[in-house]
């Protein structure tokens, strides 16, 4: 249970589903985070039971169990790291760069590694970016080669995946 004792900062740590939570309200859990809850609430005009309740409701949510993906096809593995993974990725990084932006602003002159970190994300979105602007068919075209490969052999793509590095067509 969520106390209002407890730092922002350590309910951000010890909870990582709290950060969007901390997010939605608007409650700083990087520099500001060393103020109890109570107080952050307080401060940003906050119900603290609502944010609590949140809070607690984040703890709840149920990781799905994965899937057993060494039975899945190659084409629907690479279709769900499309549609999931990239999808996920495409949404995070212009939340990442603005962070970045703000802790580099922040602290940008004393940790020299804040800004190349700021460089990398930036260049990651632009990746992300021209990945996402290719045509489906073309975005595991080694996978989709392999898949066929073992159709017509008969084999699982564990047999062949365990033969790595995998030889061009």
């Amino acid at each position: 249970m969520t106390t209002t004792t407890k730092t922002v900062r350590e309910i951000a740590l010890e909870q990582s589903s709290s950060i969007r939570v901390f997010e939605h309200y608007g409650i700083d859990y990087c520099c500001g985070g060393r103020k109890p809850l109570a107080e952050a609430c307080i401060a940003g005009k906050l119900e603290v039971n609502a944010v609590i309740a949140a809070l607690e409701a984040a703890a709840k949510i149920d990781v799905p169990a994965g899937k057993d993906w060494s039975q899945a096809s190659l084409e629907s593995l690479s279709g769900y790291i499309v549609v999931t993974h990239h999808a996920y990725v495409k949404r995070e990084l212009p939340r990442l760069a603005e962070l970045a932006l703000k802790v580099v602003s922040r602290h940008g002159a004393t940790k020299t590694e804040l800004p190349e970190i700021q460089t990398t994300l930036a260049k990651l979105d632009g990746n992300s970016a021209s990945i996402s602007q290719r045509k489906k068919p073309s975005s595991f075209p080694t996978l989709s080669n392999l898949s066929a490969r073992l159709r017509r052999e008969a084999r699982s793509p564990t047999d062949a995946l365990a033969q790595w590095p995998i030889q061009s067509q």
